[in-house]
């Protein structure tokens, strides 16, 4: 068994920009990779203000965290 495939693995991807590139990780990438499951879990979050950017970080970890416990 892989380290990332195991049970608590989780991946967290952020990026400071978006257009195409936030459509194409939020519809195909995240949703194919948590699919398949060899990987992991991923997510994928846009922050775009340099000065809010920690809080909404806690904000987008806590959320992703609270999907799969339920």
């Amino acid at each position: 068994m892989r380290p990332w495939s195991l049970p608590g693995t989780n991946r967290l991807r952020f990026a400071l920009h978006g257009g195409q590139r936030k459509t194409t990780m939020e519809v195909y990438w995240v949703p194919g990779v948590n699919s398949h499951g060899y990987y992991g879990r991923w997510a994928f979050a846009e922050f775009t203000d340099v000065y809010a950017m920690q809080t909404d970080f806690k904000e987008k970890v806590k959320q992703e965290f609270s999907k799969m416990i339920d």
